[in-house]
Formats: structure tokens, C-alpha cells, sequence
């Protein structure tokens, strides 16, 4: 495959280049269910309209794993330069996606040409440096203190969070709302039964996944997009228990073959349904006209406090005004709380933060009810 063939087949979709990867090992119809189950759970077509990196990291992530196939099938310098292009896009977008891409490079390679080897080949060598180049360059002398200041925050004063049970817990429960334990479970197992040239990648994602999990403990069991990667992973670990289903359904009557494909048309159906109506229930059409009174109800230039949802984000893109400061909500003094600071001084701080102020909005009411309790 040339690199114009390259291009077409994935840069158009992240699901193609799980496809590219999985038609390597798979049946077609096999992988027409794993890719089924990507495109129809509710929480994979939600979150991807998210204005988020995080679908973008995914997408990376996948081109990440189809380009470093190539390379194991094909050692070429060629491959090698494109898969740590393609790696270092990926750490580029978010800085997590690192340590899916870590996992998968250290398992593929290692499999592939041996502890001894790997250490000695300068493929290998070229595809880390350029891998990690484009993220020094940004996350270290760009960003410099803000990027150590988020690790320091999120992945070390939180840190403390896995060594609790209800970390455990909660990461369950946020799995079994977006996809169900047993699908996890059933990924899992579909993982020992991968072809052997196929088992490094399903390792070294899983392992990522495990790994994003235990640096972003408290995001990932409050953010649901947080766990987007899993949503290919648990399709492409899942294809091994899928082929081998099938292989045993072609086997029987026409008559249960017939009811397999009502099965699984019909989940798919509920699975759109679904997704249907959760996108129909949340209706944003009068955000815009709001936020924008909202803003225009401030005079410009004057600063303010506010009480209000995502950090004021759609008061700053429909309204045009940035407020000055942020009254904490009810999950920022969680979070204060669970980092080891004490409880919050309401008098002192609303004295501080509202002195010079000209005005305070408040538009989270819940969080205002909250705050007088």
C-alpha cells in the first residue's frame, strides 16, 4: 500500500483504520459487528460530537495502531517515519494519549524483533524520538509551567485516589452506564483468544487504558468522555469471540441463522433509538438566543463574578463576555476537598472575590441552592 492509499483509507475516518487493522485477522462479518458495536452505542456517537480532543486522540490512537502493524509486517524505514508521525500527532492532540501509545510501541516492537534486537535497531530508536519530539517541544518549552502544574494537580495530589476502594467502584459503575460489564468483561476474554501477532496491540491498548486511568483518577470517574478510547478497544478485543460465534453459527440451520441477523438488527435498532432520543431531550437550539441576552445584559468592559455552568464557556462564545472570576461550584469544592485543602471560608473568599467587581451572575441555580445549605 502506497502512501496516497494510506491517506483515503484512513485520514477519513478513525473507524477505517480499525478496520484496516482488523481485516488483517478477521472476517468480514466479524468485523462488521465489532465496528457496529462502534458505531451504534449511544455513548460512542454522543461523545464524539463533543467539542473535545479526546475523539481526535482516539482517531490518532487507531492510525497510531494501523500504521505500527504495517511496520511489524513490513520493517522498512518508510513504515518506521510514518508511524512516529503518526504516534507523535497522537501525544500532540493529548498528552494521555502517550501512554496508549508507549504501551503498544514497547509491547509491538519488543514481540517482534526481541529484547536484545529492539535495543539495538535504530527503526525502533527513530520512531520514539519522533514520537516524542512534537510534546517536548509544546508540553515542556512551550507550556512549560502549565503543563507541570496540570500533571502536579490532577495526576499527583489526586493520585492518592487510586489507593481508595470507591476509585474502584466508581470506575465500575462508569463502565457498566456507557457500555455494560458484561460487554467489558466479554472484550476481555475475546483478548486471550486473539491471533498471536494481534495479542501486542490489544496488551498495549488495554494497558493504556489502565494506565490513563490510574494518572487521571478523579476525571475518570466523573468524566464520561474520559473513556472514549475504550469504545474501539473493547470492538477490536472483542472480534476473536465474534469470529468464533460465528464459525460455529454457519454451521446451523438457515432458520437460526435468520434469527442471529433479527438479534442483532434489533439491538442495533434499540441502540439508535436510544442514541435518538437522548440527542432529541437534550435540545440547544435556545442556547444561543440566551446566552447571548445574557451577555448583552452586562455592560462591556465591566468585570464580574459568575456562578454559572462550564466555567462560563457558553456565556464567552455566544455572549461575549468573560467573567473576571468563578464562584466554585459544588464539584470544585469536592475536588478541593479530595487534593487535601480545608474547607472553604465563604465569608472571606466572596469578600475577596468580589471586590472591584461591578457585577454577579449567577445562572447555575441548583449550585446556588447549594452553596446557602
Amino acid at each position: 500500500m502506497d502512501l496516497a492509499h494510506l491517506y483515503l483509507d484512513l485520514l477519513a475516518d478513525r473507524r477505517l483504520a480499525l478496520l484496516g487493522l482488523a481485516r488483517r485477522w478477521f472476517s468480514f462479518d466479524a468485523i462488521v459487528i465489532g465496528l457496529g458495536f462502534y458505531f451504534y452505542l449511544p455513548f460512542s456517537t454522543i461523545a464524539s460530537r463533543s467539542f473535545q480532543p479526546d475523539p481526535w486522540m482516539v482517531m490518532w490512537i487507531l492510525i497510531f495502531a494501523y500504521t505500527l502493524n504495517r511496520w511489524r509486517e513490513t520493517p522498512t524505514w518508510k513504515w518506521a517515519l510514518i508511524t512516529g508521525v503518526v504516534g507523535g500527532m497522537a501525544v500532540l492532540v493529548k498528552v494521555f494519549a502517550g501512554l496508549f501509545v508507549a504501551s503498544m510501541l514497547a509491547a509491538v516492537v519488543l514481540s517482534t524483533l526481541g529484547f536484545r534486537r529492539t535495543f539495538r535497531s535504530l527503526q525502533a530508536w527513530a520512531m520514539t524520538g519522533i514520537i516524542l519530539a512534537p510534546s517536548i517541544i509544546y508540553y515542556v518549552l512551550i507550556l512549560g509551567n502549565r503543563a507541570s502544574g496540570f500533571i502536579s494537580f490532577w495526576t499527583v495530589d489526586l493520585g492518592k485516589l487510586i489507593f481508595t476502594s470507591n476509585f474502584y467502584a466508581d470506575w465500575l459503575a462508569m463502565l457498566t452506564g456507557l457500555m455494560g460489564l458484561t460487554v467489558v468483561v466479554a472484550a476481555i476474554l475475546g483478548m486471550f483468544m486473539a491471533p498471536k501477532a494481534l495479542k501486542p496491540f490489544l496488551f498495549g491498548l488495554w494497558a493504556g487504558y489502565v494506565l490513563f486511568g490510574l494518572s487521571s483518577p478523579y476525571q475518570f470517574t466523573t468524566h464520561e468522555y474520559y473513556h472514549l478510547a475504550l469504545v474501539p478497544l473493547v470492538a477490536l478485543s472483542a472480534m476473536p469471540l465474534l469470529d468464533a460465534i460465528l464459525k460455529q453459527l454457519v454451521q446451523q440451520g438457515r432458520f437460526w441463522r435468520l434469527m442471529a441477523v433479527v438479534v442483532l438488527l434489533c439491538t442495533a435498532g434499540y441502540y439508535l433509538y436510544v442514541t435518538r432520543s437522548q440527542l432529541y431531550a437534550s435540545n440547544f437550539k435556545n442556547e444561543a438566543v440566551a446566552w447571548k441576552r445574557v451577555g448583552e445584559a452586562i455592560p462591556l468592559g465591566s468585570p464580574f463574578v459568575a456562578l454559572t455552568d462550564d466555567y462560563g464557556m457558553r456565556l464567552r462564545y455566544f455572549g461575549w463576555r468573560i467573567p473576571t472570576a468563578y464562584w466554585p461550584s459544588t464539584a470544585d469544592l469536592n475536588l478541593s476537598k479530595l487534593s487535601g485543602n480545608g474547607p472553604m471560608q465563604y465569608a472571606t473568599v466572596f469578600k475577596d472575590m468580589t471586590a472591584g467587581k461591578d457585577y454577579f451572575l449567577v445562572t447555575a441555580y441548583g449550585e446556588l441552592d447549594a452553596s446557602r445549605s
